[in-house]
């Protein structure tokens, strides 16, 4: 599987999130697989949904619908359990908090080894953090991982 550029997933978002205002029905039914650049604005788009009557066609390949249903349809509160992705993770209100979150995400890509190592990696992930914290008021806002 090749790894499509991260313009063309959040457009599948966009797509999606626009269909499921116009029809109140997300429909994922020909969604053959996502990524985060679609599953983290996704998450937030349910989110603000909650409480309206939209409706929810799961993509038709069942391992697909599966870890679709386990990353957007109860977002764990900082519980890390999975070993090969971190789901959609709330960062919490208090930034030191994060670190668990934070060293979940380095393990997961061996320290950053492999990936420019340890330091520039931390500094990649620790950066795109940090700006949440610091340029946002967030309500929620979400980190996830895969390896």
């Amino acid at each position: 599987m090749s790894i499509p550029s991260m313009w063309s997933e959040y457009r599948k978002f966009a797509d999606l999130r626009g269909e499921a205002r116009a029809t109140g029905i997300l429909n994922m039914g020909y969604v053959d697989w996502v990524y985060p650049t679609t599953l983290l604005p996704l998450t937030g788009f349910l989110l603000a949904s909650k409480g309206r009557s939209l409706r929810y066609t799961p993509p038709s390949d069942d391992n697909v619908a599966g870890y679709i249903s386990v990353m957007i349809s109860s977002p764990s509160r900082n519980r890390l359990t999975r070993k090969s992705y971190v789901p959609n993770n709330f960062l919490p209100r208090n930034q030191a908090e994060a670190d668990a979150i934070l060293n979940r995400i380095m393990k997961l890509q061996n320290d950053g080894q492999g990936i420019g190592g340890r330091t520039a990696f931390a500094y990649l992930i620790g950066e795109l953090i940090a700006n949440i914290y610091e340029h946002s008021r967030f309500t929620n806002a979400m980190v996830m991982a895969q390896r």
